[in-house]
């Protein structure tokens, strides 16, 4: 049973780890594209398992890939790309729609409870299918990120980015539009002239890189040791072992 839960978690470490590198080398619209996808197939995997306990197991593995690379785009790609005055607010609802997602998830499973054999099961985990769909297809409607297009040289896509994403045309000449593509220019030629960096300087003391790493660090352990994970995953054992 820990096995069976945990490697969602540990499909989600190595696909998060590796989605940042997706993103950089499809862009962040297609890789959004492919990790769906994977996401999808790894639900596949688990619905139709009929008798072997692990093949749910590799599904959840798989499908664990597709979160954690999808948990690397998303938020990177809704900060490149929606305007400033939104950024924050627009980029707070990845967490909310995870938040929200564990109760719907909750709701179905309760739904689901009472209806005997496998459906009990295989609804809760099929439902997915169509929450993924929405950003599969959805992503299909949306432009590229204008600061990756922008820090390939393909500033023309960049600006129609800028545009679209603002409800605008390129040969509006927006002001705002403008504005805001030069910024991101401008973003784009400093970092150029950075220095390469790699994993090993998140852990240098100069300009308070490790503060901040470690204080980054500490948040997420103090997210873990409040229990909600445990609580997400075994909610109903805690629930029983206490009498309900």
């Amino acid at each position: 049973e820990g096995v069976l839960v945990s490697l969602l978690s540990v499909g989600t470490a190595i696909g998060a780890l590796g989605g940042s590198y997706l993103a950089d080398f499809l862009g962040r619209r297609r890789a959004m594209q492919w990790e769906v996808l994977v996401f999808i197939i790894g639900v596949i995997i688990q619905i139709t398992s009929e008798h072997a306990w692990y093949q749910i197991s590799i599904g959840r593995f798989v499908t664990g890939l597709g979160v954690g690379a999808l948990s690397s785009a998303v938020p990177v790609y809704q900060s490149e790309t929606v305007p400033r005055q939104i950024r924050g607010t627009l980029v707070g609802t990845y967490q909310w729609a995870i938040t929200a997602g564990i109760l719907i998830a909750y709701l179905i499973n309760l739904g689901t409870n009472d209806m005997g054999g496998s459906g009990e099961w295989r609804i809760p985990i099929g439902i997915g299918l169509a929450f993924s769909l929405v950003l599969g297809i959805g992503i299909q409607f949306c432009p590229e990120s204008p600061r990756w297009l922008a820090a390939r040289g393909r500033h023309e896509e960049a600006r129609r980015s800028v545009a679209i994403v603002r409800g605008k045309k390129v040969e509006d000449h927006d002001p705002y539009v403008e504005a805001e593509f030069y910024e991101i220019l401008q973003a784009v030629k400093a970092e150029e002239k950075m220095p390469a960096a790699g994993w090993a300087d998140c852990f240098v003391p100069q300009g308070k890189t490790l503060y901040r790493t470690l204080l980054g660090m500490t948040l997420q352990a103090g997210q873990q040791f409040t229990g909600a994970n445990s609580f997400f995953y075994y909610g109903t054992q805690i629930f029983v072992s206490v009498g309900l």
